[in-house]
């Protein structure tokens, strides 16, 4: 379901939005870390279609890398 017209950014400013937001170093910190997480699971780069994701309590989990509605968007 496609949201509701002027509820989204446009797709260009969201890109740029989301490319300044990749670069704060907190967010590289956590990317790393992630990173590292699946290379030590064995599921990095494999194509298994897993990843590992940081939930609230701050543990990490192993969830299909594509899921809808993203994690982000729902209760964790």
């Amino acid at each position: 379901m496609a949201p509701k017209k002027g509820t989204r950014k446009s797709s260009a400013a969201r890109l740029r939005a989301q490319a300044k937001y990749d670069k704060k170093p907190a967010q590289k910190k956590k990317r790393a870390a992630l990173n590292k997480e699946n290379r030590r699971r064995g599921t990095y780069g494999n194509g298994d279609g897993l990843d590992v994701s940081h939930k609230k309590s701050g543990k990490t989990v192993l969830e299909k890398a594509f899921e809808e509605p993203p994690p982000q968007w729902s209760e964790r």
